[in-house]
């Protein structure tokens, strides 16, 4: 008897027999149904068809959690473009219904964009904002708010400041005058004499470097009161502006030109053709030879050939401020 019980003792239990399960047949698309109980609670539950119990719930296929993020942190996503089903990439052809039923994420723009969207916006006067701004405090960025554009010229140009032109050519004034000079347009500046004293001197070539105007000048536009369709343009030939030799050659530069046949037809009207070629008869006995070019321009000024002085133009003459009025007068002894 003994032995029997150390023999009980020591011998493994049996087995449990459970009887025959009976497993649910599977559908296509049918639900699994995954329990944690052991074999026993399973062997209940699904022993007899006539005990009822509750299906439990369907677990949907475990992923790994997210690190929960805030709201402003969330990733950007693209909404995920459908491509047309083509024969050559079947691929997107089975993918299209997945994607369809994809909804299209909106964009939650980051704190940092925010932060330098406020700071771009805030430097821009906007429509409306100055009567805000008067309400609120002031912040330490008014000052260096941006300056409005300039539109246009916002003051006049400055007048022309007086300028004085060298004595030797403004008209003749014993006064301001040291010579008086003489100067015939129709010859050469070499001929250009000293008429202060008799007999005449010519004009030492120091007075013809003088400057002519106490400003340096680049450039100098005279206009003839008897001919004003023609500019005389004064440029420096040397270095300190434009001297008064160079403002004497260039206005016997643009007389001595010739007459085109189109000019002798606008210029010299029939009341005054016997005068103009009267004119040019005198100046060919002064310098022989000259008949052979024909008529110039200095013929039409009828025999005033004699440097007067140069002017500021007045309202009658009707010439810019920028132009000298050059006046011309008659020889001695031929009125």
């Amino acid at each position: 008897m003994f032995k029997k019980l150390l023999k009980s003792l020591d011998s493994t239990p049996p087995t449990p027999k459970i009887g025959r399960l009976e497993l649910p047949e599977v559908e296509d698309g049918g639900v699994f149904y995954i329990s944690t109980d052991g074999p026993s609670v399973i062997a209940q539950q699904y022993s007899s068809d006539s005990e009822a119990s509750s299906p439990r719930s369907p677990i949907a296929p475990w992923r790994r959690p997210s690190t929960p993020q805030p709201e402003s942190f969330k990733p950007r996503r693209k909404t995920a473009v459908v491509q047309a089903s083509s024969l050559l990439s079947p691929r997107y052809a089975s993918s299209s219904a997945q994607l369809d039923d994809r909804k299209p994420v909106s964009i939650i723009p980051s704190p940092k964009a925010e932060a330098r969207d406020s700071c771009s916006r805030s430097t821009t006067p906007q429509p409306g904002s100055s009567r805000s701004a008067g309400k609120s405090a002031p912040s330490s960025y008014s000052s260096s708010s941006a300056k409005p554009a300039l539109k246009g010229i916002l003051k006049p140009a400055p007048p022309l400041q007086p300028m004085t032109l060298h004595w030797q050519l403004l008209p003749y004034d014993p006064a301001h005058s040291k010579k008086l000079i003489y100067f015939d347009i129709a010859r050469d500046v070499s001929f250009i004499r000293d008429h202060t004293r008799l007999p005449p001197t010519r004009l030492a070539p120091d007075d013809l470097a003088k400057a002519a105007a106490e400003i340096p000048l680049t450039l100098m536009k005279l206009r003839c009161a008897q001919i004003p369709h023609w500019d005389i343009v004064a440029q420096p030939t040397g270095p300190g502006g434009v001297r008064c030799v160079d403002v004497f050659r260039a206005i016997h530069d643009m007389f001595r030109r010739p007459l085109s046949e189109t000019e002798k037809e606008f210029y010299i009207l029939p009341e005054r053709r016997a005068r103009c070629e009267q004119a040019f008869r005198r100046r060919c006995r002064e310098s022989p030879g000259c008949d052979a070019d024909g008529m110039r321009r200095v013929d039409l000024l009828e025999g005033r050939t004699i440097f007067m002085g140069l002017r500021r133009p007045v309202e009658s003459d009707g010439k810019p401020d920028e132009y000298w009025v050059l006046e011309l007068g008659l020889p001695k002894g031929s009125r």
